[in-house]
């Protein structure tokens, strides 16, 4: 049995029905035309907390929040529950790019059968195996933290440029011209209609690695993970579902300029879904597109929210505001997270605690103000999540003292949109080429989202376990 994985993150199934309805010569519209969806549900923790990092970790593991308790990206975790991991540890060749909690990738490497790992772009290091794709790693990291609420299409261009001429290679970078000309006309998007879309000139390059991967290793499970749709979904939905709101939130011209942008996101994932069903066929892998979780229209957005917040804040320097809130605390190094959350790893646990303690503390006594600051421990992670109130930016306060935002290290930029999607529940896996009939009990209709990994790890399960060394 040989498995592609293909996570496409948050999209519902009303999204890829409505597509494969607007495209029905579209590679979605062709594999749900022989196999109905399957809704998943995620029904671990209330929909309020429902979020990816959160999601993944329990449908990749198959256990409920209360006991894996990941919930930020960087949470501590334990990798023999993912099912990927389960499957490299009982054999099985594995190749993974970018699925959530595939870093440290010193942490488990050493345990499994891997042919290929491009850890996700939140890793706190730029390890790959092999060791070849470290540059274009590298990049993938700096750029998914500079680009965060709002892209700089300046800094990803250079940033780009710069890298390349420092490790050019055409393979470990995933260049070759099919992913030149979907990055090309990304960037040509970006320039001409929106800037956003330049969020989605990674994956590209991230699959023709992965597809590569999987030609040149012929593993039994391989996994790859893509934020391209879910974005665009938050930013978006209501230019494409503007029924779905009871009141009129945004101009006509608004919906004219952004109803495409799902869209065209979603035109992007197909077309490299059906590179991934072409080699599926080819080589005889069962694909399974997952997506953990869904999206729908966000029921608290209002024209109030919406006039409030012109504009958003990233932090640029979190060092800098982590001392002037929590002051220097010796050894904390900060970790990748996704805006507005801002993770610090600190040397233990214990000191780690004490401070989400204090922190709690100054939430009680009303220290913040302008500033919403809510801390969250795990382990010796502490996740920091901040609102910085538009309207209070240039005065806010902490403790006894005065800041502007840009004191505290952020930056602010204007936005034209509010999160109009929001996180749902219900999920979608679609399925193809399921040659040996694996799947036919979940064909067309809803299951717990926790019982996806237990199938996966049944499949790819052996009694005799080895352990593989010498990767690093």
């Amino acid at each position: 049995m040989k498995v592609i994985v293909f996570e496409a993150n948050e999209i519902p199934p009303r999204l890829f029905q409505h597509y494969a309805r607007i495209k029905p010569n579209s590679c979605i519209a062709n594999v749900l035309n022989k196999t109905p969806i399957v809704e998943t549900v995620a029904d671990d923790v209330e929909e309020s907390f429902l979020y990816p990092s959160q999601s993944w970790a329990s449908f990749n593991t198959g256990l409920p929040y209360d006991t894996h308790k990941i919930h930020w990206y960087n949470d501590p975790k334990d990798f023999k529950q993912f099912y990927w991991h389960h499957a490299a540890c009982n054999r099985k060749k594995t190749a993974i790019a970018s699925t959530l909690h595939s870093s440290p990738l010193e942490s488990y490497i050493n345990e499994g059968n891997y042919c290929f790992v491009l850890p996700d772009c939140f890793a706190s290091t730029n390890d790959t195996f092999p060791r070849d794709f470290i540059p274009f790693q590298t990049f993938n990291l700096a750029v998914t933290l500079a680009s965060g609420r709002a892209t700089n299409l300046k800094t990803l261009l250079i940033k780009a440029g710069l890298d390349w001429l420092k490790n050019p290679s055409f393979k470990n970078w995933g260049i070759s011209s099919r992913s030149a000309a979907s990055v090309s006309k990304i960037m040509a998007n970006a320039f001409l209609r929106n800037r956003e879309r330049a969020r989605g000139a990674q994956f590209p390059l991230v699959g023709e690695i992965f597809l590569n991967a999987i030609k040149e290793n012929q593993p039994e499970l391989a996994v790859v993970f893509t934020n391209l749709v879910a974005a665009n979904m938050h930013r978006y939905w209501y230019a494409l579902f503007p029924q779905d709101f009871s009141i009129k939130l945004y101009p006509q011209s608004w919906v004219e300029k952004y109803k495409y942008e799902i869209l065209a996101a979603m035109d992007d994932l197909d077309a490299y879904l059906e590179k991934l069903c072409k080699l599926a066929l080819e080589h005889q892998y069962t694909l399974l597109v997952t997506t953990s979780m869904g999206q729908y229209a966000n029921p608290e957005l209002t024209l109030e929210k919406i006039a409030r917040r012109p504009v958003d804040f990233r932090l640029d320097d979190p060092m800098r505001f982590f001392n002037k809130v929590c002051g220097e605390v010796e050894g904390v190094e900060f970790e990748g997270a996704m805006i507005p959350q801002y993770t610090f790893r600190f040397p233990n646990e214990k000191e780690c605690q004490n401070k989400k303690d204090q922190l709690d503390d100054r939430n009680n006594f009303g220290e913040f103000q302008g500033i919403s600051i809510k801390p969250d421990a795990e382990k010796n992670k502490l996740t920091l999540s901040t609102v910085i109130e538009p309207a209070k930016a240039q005065e806010l306060k902490i403790g006894k003292n005065n800041y502007t935002y840009k004191d505290l290290g952020f930056t602010s930029f204007k936005i034209e949109d509010h999160h109009s999607g929001k996180h749902h529940p219900v999920g979608s896996i679609l399925l193809f080429n399921d040659h040996k009939n694996i799947f036919d009990s979940w064909v067309g209709k809803q299951i717990n989202y926790l019982d996806y990994a237990p199938k996966i790890k049944e499949v790819f399960s052996e009694q005799n376990k080895e352990v593989f060394a010498g990767h690093l």
